[in-house]
């Protein structure tokens, strides 16, 4: 039971078994270009791919998800057509025309599992390590009762021998 925040915390991050998804728009204005690739810092890590786990968080323009995920920057600087990454805090995208997305009219917004607050994770930790000393505890105490425990008409030798164990 005192494990079960840590594992939903975990499935939500991996958004396996996200609490619940949200929109966030995107101030494009802000993108820094380079190619057709434009940089916007999120000022959170929260769902950046890394290099075992892709990110699953989705990019929308005007709605309609761009067509390439957690690409290679180098592919969305020199390919563009909807190449997106999440990396270390900063979104890379491209517009599916290679359009500036600062000036092209269109609306873009992050489609993700909801963040979490940074201090949750170990608050679950705590909160379970607390649990996991309290049950220790409890089950402590139930065996010294057991142990010390003596069986209606037991003689003294079968006393003996019970409480070795």
């Amino acid at each position: 039971m005192s494990l079960l925040p840590i594992l939903v915390f975990h499935l939500h991050s991996a958004a396996l078994l996200p609490l619940g998804w949200t929109h966030t728009p995107l101030r494009l204005q802000e993108a820094q270009p380079s190619g057709f690739a434009y940089r916007l810092s999120l000022g959170t890590q929260w769902m950046s791919q890394t290099a075992t786990y892709p990110s699953p968080a989705r990019v929308l323009e005007n709605g309609v998800p761009l067509a390439w995920p957690n690409a290679l920057h180098q592919e969305i600087q020199h390919t563009g057509q909807g190449r997106y990454s999440l990396w270390h805090g900063g979104l890379y995208l491209s517009t599916s025309d290679n359009t500036d997305p600062r000036t092209n009219g269109r609306h873009y917004t992050l489609y993700w599992p909801i963040p979490l607050p940074h201090l949750l994770l170990p608050i679950c930790y705590g909160l379970a390590g607390i649990a996991t000393l309290l049950l220790g505890r409890g089950l402590a105490a139930t065996v010294r009762q057991v142990r010390g425990a003596v069986p209606e008409g037991a003689s003294g030798h079968e006393q003996h021998c019970s409480t070795r164990g």
